[in-house]
């Protein structure tokens, strides 16, 4: 597909419908693949030959120009690049997501969780001495 890509073989995608579909459960079984950066480098050792020659294709300048060009390269790259350990080229970089939004509006003020200091109660409203808790005092540590 890379290949046919870079050939311009491919043509352009289809608009998808807009409407959304409800995922379907989250099945625990299924594979989950490291996220880390150069998680690839340890268990398959030939993998380092790859990366080397992943750096040399993509520092090639028509590659450089063609990413620019066909964003779906990026799609294919952006993930090898990351399970290679291969710094991503200007290209490739995705510019920085804002910041996520709550579900609340971004508008509205946020409610202070700071309670505000109460006036004291009239006489008449308080409780007797006999309730109040005894006072706290300082004591040194035992021992001394």
């Amino acid at each position: 597909f890379l290949l046919r890509l870079c050939a311009d073989d491919v043509s352009a995608p289809r608009p998808r419908p807009s409407r959304r579909r409800a995922r379907p459960p989250a099945n625990p079984a299924r594979l989950a693949l490291p996220r880390r950066t150069a998680w690839l480098l340890a268990p398959v050792p030939e993998a380092v030959a790859a990366a080397g020659q992943l750096r040399a294709l993509l520092a090639d300048p028509e590659l450089q120009r063609r990413i620019g060009e066909e964003p779906r390269l990026g799609r294919i790259l952006r993930p090898l690049c990351r399970c290679l350990g291969v710094k991503l080229p200007a290209p490739l970089r995705l510019p920085p997501r804002p910041p996520r939004q709550s579900g609340r509006d971004a508008a509205a003020p946020r409610p202070s969780r700071r309670v505000p200091a109460l006036a004291p109660l009239p006489r008449r409203f308080r409780p007797p001495a006999a309730c109040a808790p005894p006072p706290r005092r300082n004591r040194a540590p035992p021992g001394r």
